[in-house]
């Protein structure tokens, strides 16, 4: 699994690869360096993308918010979190 941005990005792919891993499945997470010890301790492989959240924020504001032209960011945010809801639900059963 691959997650940048800030803590709480991060958090919840971190609970949803503990959930996997409890289902037997094999997980690691790709996550900038800042958070391999939060993975870690909580005994889940980590991969490092290099970066961190301070350079994506500042990547973006230099991008003024476009990293992709034309993007219907509200309807991508929109259908993540219905993906999202949807692998929770599943994990739920």
């Amino acid at each position: 699994m691959m997650t940048v941005g800030t803590y709480g990005y991060v958090l919840l792919f971190l609970m949803i690869a503990e959930e996997l891993q409890r289902d037997g499945h094999l997980i690691r997470l790709a996550t900038p360096s800042d958070y391999e010890k939060l993975i870690t301790d909580r005994s889940v492989k980590f991969y490092n993308l290099g970066g961190g959240p301070k350079k994506l924020s500042a990547y973006i504001i230099q991008c003024r918010g476009q990293l992709i032209p034309n993007l219907n960011w509200k309807k991508l945010v929109h259908e993540v979190f219905k993906q999202m809801a949807m692998i929770l639900k599943m994990l739920s059963n």
